[in-house]
Protein backbone atom coordinates (compact mmCIF):
# COMPACT_ATOMS: atom_id res chain seq x y z
CA UNK A 1 0.00 0.00 0.00
CA UNK A 2 1.50 3.40 -0.92
CA UNK A 3 2.92 5.34 2.00
CA UNK A 4 2.15 9.06 2.15
CA UNK A 5 4.68 11.35 3.76
CA UNK A 6 2.90 14.54 4.83
CA UNK A 7 5.50 17.11 4.00
CA UNK A 8 5.53 19.55 1.14
CA UNK A 9 8.33 19.44 -1.37
CA UNK A 10 9.16 23.07 -2.08
CA UNK A 11 11.15 23.68 -5.21
CA UNK A 12 11.84 27.22 -6.36
CA UNK A 13 12.10 27.71 -10.08
CA UNK A 14 11.40 30.99 -11.80
CA UNK A 15 10.79 34.13 -9.79
CA UNK A 16 9.05 37.38 -10.04
CA UNK A 17 6.78 39.23 -7.68
CA UNK A 18 3.32 38.00 -8.58
CA UNK A 19 0.28 40.08 -9.10
CA UNK A 20 -3.14 40.29 -7.52
CA UNK A 21 -4.59 41.63 -10.76
CA UNK A 22 -4.10 39.91 -14.12
CA UNK A 23 -1.45 42.29 -15.42
CA UNK A 24 -0.49 44.26 -12.33
CA UNK A 25 1.74 43.03 -9.49
CA UNK A 26 3.53 44.19 -6.38
CA UNK A 27 6.64 46.29 -6.64
CA UNK A 28 9.87 44.40 -7.16
CA UNK A 29 11.72 43.66 -3.91
CA UNK A 30 14.84 45.58 -3.09
CA UNK A 31 16.93 42.42 -3.40
CA UNK A 32 16.68 39.70 -6.05
CA UNK A 33 17.87 37.03 -3.60
CA UNK A 34 15.76 33.94 -2.92
CA UNK A 35 13.41 34.08 0.08
CA UNK A 36 15.33 32.73 3.10
CA UNK A 37 12.89 29.87 3.77
CA UNK A 38 13.11 28.67 0.16
CA UNK A 39 16.74 29.38 -0.61
CA UNK A 40 17.88 25.77 -0.22
CA UNK A 41 15.52 24.45 -2.88
CA UNK A 42 14.99 27.36 -5.23
CA UNK A 43 15.60 27.65 -8.94
CA UNK A 44 16.71 31.06 -10.12
CA UNK A 45 15.49 31.96 -13.58
CA UNK A 46 17.44 34.68 -15.40
CA UNK A 47 15.91 36.16 -18.54
CA UNK A 48 18.27 37.98 -20.87
CA UNK A 49 16.02 40.75 -22.16
CA UNK A 50 18.07 41.36 -25.30
CA UNK A 51 18.30 37.75 -26.56
CA UNK A 52 15.36 36.14 -24.81
CA UNK A 53 17.57 33.30 -23.59
CA UNK A 54 16.58 31.95 -20.20
CA UNK A 55 19.17 30.43 -17.88
CA UNK A 56 18.14 28.22 -14.97
CA UNK A 57 20.31 27.70 -11.89
CA UNK A 58 19.77 26.35 -8.40
CA UNK A 59 19.93 28.92 -5.61
CA UNK A 60 22.62 26.78 -3.96
CA UNK A 61 25.09 24.47 -5.72
CA UNK A 62 23.22 21.58 -7.36
CA UNK A 63 23.63 19.19 -10.26
CA UNK A 64 23.19 20.90 -13.60
CA UNK A 65 23.67 20.03 -17.24
CA UNK A 66 24.79 23.53 -18.11
CA UNK A 67 23.83 27.15 -17.74
CA UNK A 68 21.34 27.15 -20.58
CA UNK A 69 19.98 23.66 -19.97
CA UNK A 70 17.95 22.01 -17.22
CA UNK A 71 18.84 22.31 -13.54
CA UNK A 72 17.72 20.30 -10.54
CA UNK A 73 16.15 21.12 -7.19
CA UNK A 74 17.38 19.03 -4.28
CA UNK A 75 15.08 16.44 -2.65
CA UNK A 76 17.40 14.44 -0.49
CA UNK A 77 19.98 13.10 -2.93
CA UNK A 78 17.63 13.26 -5.91
CA UNK A 79 15.67 16.09 -7.48
CA UNK A 80 13.15 17.62 -9.80
CA UNK A 81 14.19 18.74 -13.25
CA UNK A 82 12.93 21.88 -14.96
CA UNK A 83 13.15 21.74 -18.75
CA UNK A 84 12.08 23.93 -21.59
CA UNK A 85 10.92 22.56 -24.94
CA UNK A 86 13.87 23.84 -26.95
CA UNK A 87 17.02 21.97 -27.96
CA UNK A 88 18.48 20.03 -25.01
CA UNK A 89 15.73 21.36 -22.75
CA UNK A 90 16.61 25.01 -23.31
CA UNK A 91 14.18 27.88 -22.71
CA UNK A 92 13.84 30.80 -25.11
CA UNK A 93 11.36 33.65 -24.73
CA UNK A 94 8.74 34.25 -27.36
CA UNK A 95 8.36 38.03 -27.28
CA UNK A 96 5.16 39.97 -27.81
CA UNK A 97 3.85 43.45 -27.13
CA UNK A 98 1.49 44.35 -24.28
CA UNK A 99 -1.65 46.36 -25.10
CA UNK A 100 -1.51 49.94 -23.79
CA UNK A 101 1.94 49.36 -22.30
CA UNK A 102 4.90 50.93 -24.10
CA UNK A 103 7.48 50.36 -21.33
CA UNK A 104 7.27 46.58 -21.09
CA UNK A 105 7.23 43.54 -23.36
CA UNK A 106 6.04 40.01 -22.66
CA UNK A 107 8.28 36.93 -22.46
CA UNK A 108 6.29 33.72 -22.99
CA UNK A 109 7.79 30.22 -22.78
CA UNK A 110 6.95 26.53 -22.24
CA UNK A 111 8.37 24.24 -19.58
CA UNK A 112 7.86 20.84 -17.92
CA UNK A 113 8.71 19.20 -14.62
CA UNK A 114 10.41 15.81 -14.43
CA UNK A 115 10.27 13.68 -11.30
CA UNK A 116 13.81 12.33 -10.94
CA UNK A 117 13.01 10.13 -7.93
CA UNK A 118 13.12 6.38 -8.54
CA UNK A 119 10.25 5.11 -6.37
CA UNK A 120 8.47 8.25 -5.16
CA UNK A 121 5.58 10.10 -6.79
CA UNK A 122 4.78 13.79 -6.45
CA UNK A 123 1.19 14.41 -5.32
CA UNK A 124 -1.00 17.32 -4.22
CA UNK A 125 0.63 19.21 -1.32
CA UNK A 126 -1.27 19.09 1.97
CA UNK A 127 0.91 21.40 4.07
CA UNK A 128 2.82 24.63 3.32
CA UNK A 129 2.30 25.97 0.71
CA UNK A 130 -0.73 24.25 -0.76
CA UNK A 131 -3.26 24.95 -3.52
CA UNK A 132 -6.59 26.65 -2.83
CA UNK A 133 -9.20 24.46 -1.12
CA UNK A 134 -10.70 21.83 -3.41
CA UNK A 135 -7.83 21.97 -5.90
CA UNK A 136 -5.63 18.97 -6.67
CA UNK A 137 -2.29 18.92 -8.46
CA UNK A 138 1.29 20.06 -8.13
CA UNK A 139 1.46 23.76 -7.31
CA UNK A 140 3.78 26.08 -9.26
CA UNK A 141 3.91 29.86 -8.78
CA UNK A 142 6.35 32.79 -9.20
CA UNK A 143 7.51 34.14 -5.84
CA UNK A 144 9.92 37.09 -6.17
CA UNK A 145 11.39 39.12 -9.00
CA UNK A 146 13.57 42.08 -9.86
CA UNK A 147 14.57 43.69 -13.13
CA UNK A 148 18.29 44.40 -13.24
CA UNK A 149 19.83 47.37 -15.01
CA UNK A 150 16.79 49.64 -14.57
CA UNK A 151 16.45 51.78 -11.42
CA UNK A 152 13.02 50.99 -9.99
CA UNK A 153 12.34 48.51 -12.79
CA UNK A 154 9.92 45.66 -12.31
CA UNK A 155 8.73 42.42 -13.80
CA UNK A 156 5.34 40.80 -13.25
CA UNK A 157 3.76 37.45 -14.12
CA UNK A 158 1.62 37.65 -17.22
CA UNK A 159 -1.89 36.23 -17.63
CA UNK A 160 -0.22 33.15 -19.21
CA UNK A 161 -0.16 31.91 -15.62
CA UNK A 162 -3.57 30.29 -15.86
CA UNK A 163 -5.01 30.72 -12.39
CA UNK A 164 -6.05 33.95 -10.70
CA UNK A 165 -3.97 35.20 -7.75
CA UNK A 166 -4.28 33.17 -4.55
CA UNK A 167 -2.89 33.60 -1.03
CA UNK A 168 -0.62 30.64 -0.24
CA UNK A 169 1.05 31.83 2.96
CA UNK A 170 -1.63 32.64 5.55
CA UNK A 171 -5.21 31.84 6.41
CA UNK A 172 -6.54 35.39 6.56
CA UNK A 173 -7.41 37.93 3.95
CA UNK A 174 -7.96 37.50 0.27
CA UNK A 175 -6.46 38.97 -2.85
CA UNK A 176 -8.78 41.92 -3.29
CA UNK A 177 -8.82 45.42 -1.87
CA UNK A 178 -5.28 46.24 -2.93
CA UNK A 179 -3.64 43.44 -0.92
CA UNK A 180 -0.64 42.20 -2.87
CA UNK A 181 2.07 40.85 -0.57
CA UNK A 182 0.93 37.20 -0.34
CA UNK A 183 -1.03 36.82 -3.60
CA UNK A 184 0.38 35.01 -6.61
CA UNK A 185 -0.80 33.80 -9.99
CA UNK A 186 -0.14 30.07 -10.36
CA UNK A 187 -0.19 26.89 -12.47
CA UNK A 188 -1.57 23.45 -11.60
CA UNK A 189 0.38 20.47 -12.92
CA UNK A 190 -1.40 17.12 -13.04
CA UNK A 191 -0.77 14.85 -10.05
CA UNK A 192 0.41 12.28 -9.36
CA UNK A 193 3.62 12.86 -11.27
CA UNK A 194 5.01 9.34 -11.19
CA UNK A 195 8.64 8.56 -10.40
CA UNK A 196 10.81 9.00 -13.48
CA UNK A 197 8.10 10.66 -15.59
CA UNK A 198 7.68 14.11 -17.11
CA UNK A 199 4.67 16.37 -16.74
CA UNK A 200 2.55 17.93 -19.41
CA UNK A 201 3.82 21.17 -21.00
CA UNK A 202 2.72 24.47 -19.43
CA UNK A 203 3.02 27.94 -20.92
CA UNK A 204 3.83 30.87 -18.61
CA UNK A 205 5.24 34.34 -19.03
CA UNK A 206 6.47 37.60 -17.54
CA UNK A 207 6.08 41.26 -18.44
CA UNK A 208 9.54 42.84 -18.26
CA UNK A 209 10.90 46.33 -18.73
CA UNK A 210 12.21 46.80 -22.26
CA UNK A 211 15.22 48.74 -20.95
CA UNK A 212 16.25 46.08 -18.43
CA UNK A 213 19.39 44.08 -19.06
CA UNK A 214 18.02 40.95 -17.41
CA UNK A 215 15.33 39.73 -15.04
CA UNK A 216 16.13 37.52 -12.06
CA UNK A 217 13.26 35.41 -10.78
CA UNK A 218 12.28 32.45 -8.59
CA UNK A 219 9.42 29.97 -8.87
CA UNK A 220 8.05 27.76 -6.13
CA UNK A 221 6.92 24.19 -6.85
CA UNK A 222 5.09 22.40 -4.03
CA UNK A 223 4.12 18.73 -3.75
CA UNK A 224 3.90 15.97 -1.19
CA UNK A 225 5.85 12.73 -1.61
CA UNK A 226 4.27 9.28 -1.97
CA UNK A 227 6.13 5.98 -2.09
CA UNK A 228 5.05 4.09 -5.21
CA UNK A 229 7.51 1.44 -6.41
CA UNK A 230 7.12 -0.17 -9.81
CA UNK A 231 5.28 -3.50 -9.52
CA UNK A 232 4.99 -6.35 -11.98
CA UNK A 233 2.34 -8.81 -13.14
CA UNK A 234 2.53 -11.70 -15.60
CA UNK A 235 -0.61 -12.34 -17.65
CA UNK A 236 -0.99 -15.70 -19.37
CA UNK A 237 -2.79 -16.19 -22.65
CA UNK A 238 -6.46 -17.17 -22.61
CA UNK A 239 -7.19 -20.65 -23.95
CA UNK A 240 -9.99 -19.39 -26.20
CA UNK A 241 -7.80 -16.61 -27.63
CA UNK A 242 -4.54 -18.48 -28.34
CA UNK A 243 -3.88 -20.91 -31.17
CA UNK A 244 -3.27 -21.23 -34.91
CA UNK A 245 -5.16 -19.32 -37.61
CA UNK A 246 -5.37 -21.18 -40.96
CA UNK A 247 -5.60 -18.50 -43.67
CA UNK A 248 -6.78 -20.95 -46.36
CA UNK A 249 -10.24 -21.35 -44.80
CA UNK A 250 -10.14 -18.78 -41.97
CA UNK A 251 -10.34 -21.48 -39.32
CA UNK A 252 -8.68 -21.31 -35.92
CA UNK A 253 -7.60 -24.07 -33.54
CA UNK A 254 -6.67 -23.54 -29.87
CA UNK A 255 -3.27 -24.71 -28.74
CA UNK A 256 0.20 -24.08 -30.08
CA UNK A 257 0.98 -21.06 -32.23
CA UNK A 258 2.15 -22.23 -35.66
CA UNK A 259 3.60 -19.56 -37.95
CA UNK A 260 4.55 -20.36 -41.53
CA UNK A 261 3.23 -21.86 -44.78
CA UNK A 262 2.44 -25.18 -46.38
CA UNK A 263 1.47 -25.42 -50.05
CA UNK A 264 -1.37 -22.92 -50.49
CA UNK A 265 -2.10 -22.49 -46.77
CA UNK A 266 -0.61 -19.90 -44.43
CA UNK A 267 -0.41 -20.31 -40.68
CA UNK A 268 -0.50 -17.41 -38.26
CA UNK A 269 -0.32 -17.55 -34.48
CA UNK A 270 -2.96 -15.86 -32.35
CA UNK A 271 -2.86 -15.01 -28.66
CA UNK A 272 -4.92 -12.73 -26.42
CA UNK A 273 -4.65 -11.69 -22.77
CA UNK A 274 -7.27 -10.44 -20.31
CA UNK A 275 -6.60 -6.89 -19.05
CA UNK A 276 -8.93 -6.95 -16.04
CA UNK A 277 -6.01 -6.87 -13.59
CA UNK A 278 -4.69 -3.63 -15.12
CA UNK A 279 -7.76 -1.45 -14.60
CA UNK A 280 -6.67 1.84 -13.05
CA UNK A 281 -2.95 1.04 -13.25
CA UNK A 282 -0.31 3.26 -14.82
CA UNK A 283 1.76 1.17 -17.24
CA UNK A 284 5.54 1.40 -17.15
CA UNK A 285 6.13 -1.38 -19.69
CA UNK A 286 4.42 -4.31 -21.41
CA UNK A 287 6.40 -7.14 -23.00
CA UNK A 288 5.05 -10.02 -25.08
CA UNK A 289 7.00 -13.22 -24.32
CA UNK A 290 6.52 -16.29 -26.56
CA UNK A 291 8.74 -19.39 -26.49
CA UNK A 292 9.82 -20.82 -29.86
CA UNK A 293 9.94 -24.61 -29.56
CA UNK A 294 11.35 -25.45 -32.97
CA UNK A 295 11.03 -25.18 -36.76
CA UNK A 296 10.28 -27.34 -39.77
CA UNK A 297 12.05 -26.63 -43.02
CA UNK A 298 13.81 -23.29 -43.33
CA UNK A 299 11.13 -20.69 -42.59
CA UNK A 300 13.52 -17.86 -41.70
CA UNK A 301 15.33 -18.31 -45.03
CA UNK A 302 12.11 -18.65 -47.03
CA UNK A 303 9.70 -16.36 -45.23
CA UNK A 304 11.72 -13.65 -43.44
CA UNK A 305 11.23 -12.71 -39.79
CA UNK A 306 8.32 -13.23 -37.41
CA UNK A 307 6.54 -9.95 -36.75
CA UNK A 308 3.58 -9.11 -34.50
CA UNK A 309 0.33 -7.33 -35.40
CA UNK A 310 -2.06 -5.75 -32.90
CA UNK A 311 -5.51 -7.19 -33.64
CA UNK A 312 -9.02 -7.89 -32.43
CA UNK A 313 -11.03 -11.11 -32.86
CA UNK A 314 -13.68 -13.17 -31.07
CA UNK A 315 -12.94 -16.21 -28.87
CA UNK A 316 -12.79 -19.49 -30.80
CA UNK A 317 -12.82 -23.27 -30.35
CA UNK A 318 -11.58 -26.12 -32.56
CA UNK A 319 -12.33 -25.52 -36.23
CA UNK A 320 -14.16 -22.21 -35.73
CA UNK A 321 -14.21 -19.78 -38.59
CA UNK A 322 -12.66 -16.52 -37.42
CA UNK A 323 -12.55 -12.90 -38.56
CA UNK A 324 -9.49 -10.94 -37.47
CA UNK A 325 -9.50 -7.14 -37.50
CA UNK A 326 -6.06 -5.53 -37.70
CA UNK A 327 -5.62 -2.57 -35.33
CA UNK A 328 -1.96 -1.97 -36.18
CA UNK A 329 0.24 -3.92 -38.54
CA UNK A 330 3.81 -4.85 -37.61
CA UNK A 331 4.36 -3.63 -34.06
CA UNK A 332 7.89 -4.96 -34.37
CA UNK A 333 10.01 -8.06 -34.94
CA UNK A 334 9.56 -10.91 -32.48
CA UNK A 335 12.07 -13.40 -33.93
CA UNK A 336 14.81 -13.42 -36.57
CA UNK A 337 16.22 -16.95 -36.12
CA UNK A 338 15.17 -20.55 -35.41
CA UNK A 339 16.85 -20.78 -32.00
CA UNK A 340 14.56 -22.57 -29.49
CA UNK A 341 14.24 -19.83 -26.88
CA UNK A 342 11.94 -17.18 -25.48
CA UNK A 343 11.29 -14.35 -27.94
CA UNK A 344 10.15 -10.97 -26.65
CA UNK A 345 8.72 -7.72 -28.01
CA UNK A 346 7.76 -4.38 -26.44
CA UNK A 347 3.97 -3.99 -26.89
CA UNK A 348 3.30 -1.22 -24.36
CA UNK A 349 1.73 1.15 -26.90
CA UNK A 350 -0.72 -1.55 -28.04
CA UNK A 351 -1.76 -2.44 -24.48
CA UNK A 352 -2.21 1.23 -23.57
CA UNK A 353 -4.37 1.66 -26.69
CA UNK A 354 -6.55 -1.27 -25.59
CA UNK A 355 -6.97 0.18 -22.10
CA UNK A 356 -7.71 3.65 -23.46
CA UNK A 357 -10.39 2.29 -25.78
CA UNK A 358 -12.02 0.08 -23.17
CA UNK A 359 -11.04 -3.28 -24.68
CA UNK A 360 -11.15 -6.18 -22.23
CA UNK A 361 -8.22 -7.97 -23.87
CA UNK A 362 -4.99 -7.33 -25.77
CA UNK A 363 -4.75 -9.58 -28.83
CA UNK A 364 -1.81 -10.25 -31.12
CA UNK A 365 -1.08 -12.04 -34.40
CA UNK A 366 2.30 -13.65 -35.14
CA UNK A 367 3.24 -13.97 -38.83
CA UNK A 368 6.22 -14.06 -41.18
CA UNK A 369 6.77 -10.78 -42.99
CA UNK A 370 7.46 -12.07 -46.54
CA UNK A 371 5.38 -13.76 -49.27
CA UNK A 372 3.92 -17.15 -48.45
CA UNK A 373 2.33 -20.04 -50.42
CA UNK A 374 5.52 -22.05 -50.80
CA UNK A 375 6.22 -25.76 -50.81
CA UNK A 376 7.52 -27.75 -48.99
CA UNK A 377 6.44 -27.06 -45.41
CA UNK A 378 8.16 -24.18 -43.63
CA UNK A 379 6.92 -23.10 -40.23
CA UNK A 380 7.97 -22.17 -36.70
CA UNK A 381 6.25 -23.73 -33.70
CA UNK A 382 5.64 -21.49 -30.70
CA UNK A 383 4.29 -22.77 -27.40
CA UNK A 384 0.63 -22.17 -26.67
CA UNK A 385 -1.60 -22.29 -23.60
CA UNK A 386 -1.21 -25.30 -21.39
CA UNK A 387 2.53 -25.67 -21.97
CA UNK A 388 5.43 -24.83 -19.68
CA UNK A 389 6.46 -21.97 -21.94
CA UNK A 390 3.03 -20.61 -22.76
CA UNK A 391 2.79 -17.04 -24.07
CA UNK A 392 2.80 -14.33 -21.42
CA UNK A 393 2.33 -10.60 -21.27
CA UNK A 394 4.76 -9.21 -18.68
CA UNK A 395 3.49 -5.93 -17.23
CA UNK A 396 5.30 -3.37 -15.08
CA UNK A 397 3.02 -0.76 -13.54
CA UNK A 398 2.38 1.73 -10.75
CA UNK A 399 -0.79 2.17 -8.75
CA UNK A 400 -2.83 5.34 -9.32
Amino acid sequence: MPCYRPRALTVAILALAAACAPDQGPSAPESSGAPPDLAGSAFRLTIDVASGRVEVAAARPAASTGAAGPSFSLIGSDGVELRGTGTNGSIICSWSGIPNNSKQKRCTFDFTLTNRLQFTDLVTPTSFPRPPQGTTGILVFPYTAAALGVPGGSATPSPDWDNAPANFFNDFGGCGGGKTSDCYRWERFTAPLYAGTTSEVHTVGFNVDKAAQSVSAYIVVAADLRDNPVQSATLTGRADLCGTWHQFDDQADPGNLIVGAQSDDEFRGLCGFSLAALNGKSLVSATLDVKQRGVSGSPYDDLGNVVVDHAEYDPFSVGDHIAVTSLQSNLGTLSTDPDPEHKTLDVQAAVEDDLLNGRATSQFVLRFDQAHHISPVAFALFDGVGTAGEPTLVIRYRNP
